[in-house]
Order: C-alpha cells, then sequence, then structure tokens
C-alpha cells in the first residue's frame, strides 16, 4: 500500500532509553495511552511502538501527524495530558527522551 496523497505529513520519533527490565511495562503502559487518548488530538492520525529487539533497553514511539502545528502543540511544555504520561514513565527512564521531527516524503507499506 502506498499512500501518496495521504493526510499522514509529519512523524515526530520519540527514542527513549530505559532502565533494566521496564521496556514491557513502559510498552504497555503507551499501549494504553493511546488507546486512551485515539481520536481526541487534534492532527494525530496514528502511532507505532518498536521494541528493540538487539537492546530492551530502548524503545521507539512514533506519532503520525496531519499538520506541524497540530505536533507542535502536542510537544509542547503546557500539554498536560504528555506530561502526566512522562511523570508516570519517567521513573523506569535511563534518560530523557530524544524527540526529532521529520516530514513524510514517502510512506509505504505492502
Amino acid at each position: 500500500m502506498l499512500l501518496r496523497n495521504s493526510n499522514l505529513k509529519y512523524i515526530k520519533i520519540n527514542r527513549v532509553r530505559l532502565k533494566v527490565a521496564s521496556q514491557k511495562k513502559v510498552t504497555e503502559i503507551f499501549k494504553e495511552f493511546f488507546e486512551s487518548i485515539k481520536g481526541t488530538v487534534k492532527g494525530l492520525k496514528g502511532y507505532a511502538i518498536f521494541e528493540y529487539i538487539e537492546n530492551d533497553k530502548e524503545t521507539v514511539v512514533l506519532t503520525f501527524w496531519e499538520n506541524r502545528k497540530d505536533m507542535e502543540n502536542y510537544y509542547s511544555k503546557d500539554n498536560k495530558i504528555l506530561s502526566d504520561l512522562v511523570d508516570k514513565v519517567k521513573p523506569m527512564f535511563e534518560q530523557m527522551p530524544e524527540r526529532s521531527d521529520y516530514k513524510i516524503a514517502l510512506f509505504e507499506i505492502g
């Protein structure tokens, strides 16, 4: 499936470094969080959670956005929903997540 004219335009990559034996718990918390906000965040079109196979101390979370402004608003310091999530999982972090913004040039699955 090729998404040439998709409404997915931007992606936020969140690289999370975890303490030992935290990956599965953090993944469950992230899954529950995204299920709880599904359909309520303006511009958020989806997400993906990746557990690094070679190192269980690393997880990557991708969020897919319709536009950059909504993405920036969501990841602002004023977003209590996001800051509450970070506070909940922070004890399992080895260090705070590294975040990067990308514009989607091509997205193909299948």
